[in-house]
């Protein structure tokens, strides 16, 4: 067992540690890809010295030695920032670590989490879970007891670099995540694997609460939708996620095979309750797409290229959306818009989208 403070290694990656190692943590702690760091991780990617972990006015930090590719606190680029106990900081090429000040407590009571599944509504059942939580100890009592929306992202672990990336989105309810949505927003870099969110999904604590999963496989594999990447989604998820009541995978049309997963989604129906998912509700086709902008409503039809920077008015950024591939894509040659939140100039669409071509004016998508 480490000494505390330390360092937890999260990912694989070039510094060749396995994932769940401690590394005894004193200040200051160089990391870069140069031999005289306190931790090589020999890859271009990572500068011959490229961060730091400083112990600073009783307070520890993270800061980032002016590097090309960035240093990243909660999936955000930083020049320094403050580490509280259990926060993820994160190089390129997913390199992943956690500041521990302590043991990590994860108390699991199967009872009161079998009447959260029963019940995942009552807002009673959940306050008796978290002050039994509270009671033993537990941080994540603290935060069912008294969740705070600026808190979200510290709870997302080695997951934050994939929310800030655009990879994933999650909806929160009683302080744990109800929906989460893995897709690829890049139009290019296609050799993105939604295998690695998807195995951390299973990992981390709170999202054994999970009750909605969206997987847009379309996005990662840049092809229509084959019952054989069903058929890994499936296995991947196995036993977990025990209060699961939705799968989506898409949006794209079923692939023609789509009834042989029925045995899967039939098992996994009967082992859990909730979970209603069938072949006909797995795979969701697109439908006519839509941009809805103070409740006016513009049909697109799949040959026609959107150009709204005069529609919206002076300070708009000119984008275009086009139906390409398959899928839905934005794009812009002025200017930089966001899309859910992340910076973009280029991005493939899907349903619930939020265009922002300039703070303070939002677009929703639905297709």
């Amino acid at each position: 067992m480490a000494d505390f403070p330390a360092l937890e290694v999260l990912t694989n990656g070039a510094h060749q540690l396995l994932v769940g190692t401690r590394i005894p943590l004193v200040s200051p702690f160089r990391i870069g890809s140069a031999k005289d760091n306190t931790l090589t991780v020999p890859t271009a990617d990572v500068a011959p010295r490229h961060c730091e972990v400083v112990h600073e006015y009783d307070r520890w930090w993270v800061r980032d030695l002016g590097t090309t590719h960035g240093t990243f606190h909660l999936g955000e680029r930083i020049h320094d920032a403050e580490l509280r106990d259990g926060d993820v900081f994160e190089l390129p090429a997913s390199v992943c670590f956690r500041l521990l000040l302590r043991e990590p407590i994860d108390l699991r009571d199967e009872q009161m989490e079998q009447a959260l599944i029963e019940l995942p509504d009552d807002a009673q059942r959940w306050s008796v879970y978290a002050d039994w939580l509270q009671e033993h100890g537990a941080p994540l009592g603290e935060r069912l007891a008294n969740p705070r929306e600026g808190e979200h992202r510290r709870w997302l672990g080695p997951l934050a670099g994939f929310a800030g990336r655009g990879v994933l989105q999650v909806s929160w309810a009683h302080g744990v995540p109800a929906k989460a949505v893995l897709r690829n927003l890049a139009p290019t870099g296609w050799q993105v694997s939604w295998e690695r969110p998807l195995a951390l999904l299973r990992s981390e604590t709170l999202f054994r609460f999970l009750r909605v999963l969206e997987l847009d496989l379309v996005s990662f594999h840049r092809a229509s939708l084959e019952s054989s990447w069903a058929d890994r989604v499936l296995a991947l998820l196995g036993n977990d996620f025990p209060m699961l009541e939705t799968l989506v995978l898409g949006p794209g049309e079923p692939p023609p095979d789509a009834d042989l997963l029925a045995p899967q989604l039939r098992a996994r129906r009967e082992l859990h309750p909730r979970f209603s998912t069938t072949t006909r509700s797995l795979f969701r086709p697109w439908r006519a797409a839509t941009l809805t902008f103070e409740g006016k409503a513009h049909a697109l039809d799949p040959a026609v290229t959107l150009h709204a920077g005069t529609e919206l008015g002076p300070g708009c950024p000119p984008f275009g959306i086009f139906w390409e591939d398959e899928r839905w894509r934005l794009s812009t040659t002025s200017g930089e818009l966001r899309v859910n939140g992340v910076v973009r100039r280029t991005a493939l669409l899907r349903r619930g989208d939020v265009i922002e071509p300039r703070p303070g004016l939002q677009l929703h998508f639905d297709a």
